[in-house]
């Protein structure tokens, strides 16, 4: 199987247009190119992570029988079984945070409300790991916001590209499937490791 993700994701990787590629689970999803992350926020803040072509690295996945790594600079994540790769996914991350480090799942809500952004929107599937830098917000893993008239806060197709890196005030979007698997994978108490 970790055969089978490596060249699916060398496949995304030699695409770096931004376009689809298949990704281990087969689904379509958004190719990780070495596009390198521009600016940072506020002052004193670390330079943004720079993308690279290289595949999810299995050592990074947390001993655990089950846990998350986070790789804001490519802006994917990836579920793991003990201690190995079961699922690569794209995402949408802020780019100053979370800090790299070791977290544990610490809240789980179905659904919950943000009022960052434009209007409030949605969160389903919250799976929190930690707090925000400036204000304390909860830091999760939710699909992408959803606002009262069911629009979404971005399309999900661009979920996992470099142009929306940064859109997110902190947490980690997901596509809606994504977050079924990461509800259904993580629980209190499982690692979450942000490696960029």
């Amino acid at each position: 199987m970790w055969t089978t993700a490596v060249a699916a994701l060398a496949v995304a990787g030699a695409a770096i247009s931004g376009g689809a590629a298949m990704t281990a689970t087969g689904l379509a999803g958004p190719s990780w190119g070495a596009t390198t992350a521009v600016g940072s926020s506020g002052a004193g803040a670390q330079p943004p992570p720079r993308a690279t072509l290289a595949p999810p690295d299995p050592t990074t996945c947390p001993v655990t029988s089950h846990g998350a790594v986070v790789d804001r600079a490519n802006q994917r994540a990836w579920l793991c079984t003990d201690g190995a790769i079961v699922r690569v996914m794209p995402i949408t991350s802020a780019r100053s945070q979370p800090d790299p480090g070791v977290y544990a799942v610490y809240a789980e809500d179905m659904e919950t409300t943000s009022y960052y952004g434009v209007r409030p929107s949605t969160l389903d599937r919250f799976v929190a790991f930690t707090y925000g830098e400036e204000e304390g917000a909860r830091v999760a893993f939710h699909a992408v916001p959803r606002y009262s008239d069911d629009t979404l806060a971005q399309p999900l197709e661009s979920v996992g590209t470099q142009a929306r890196f940064g859109d997110s005030s902190g947490c980690i979007r997901v596509r809606p499937v994504d977050s079924v698997a990461i509800w259904d994978h993580l629980t209190v108490g499982d690692e979450v490791h942000v490696i960029t």
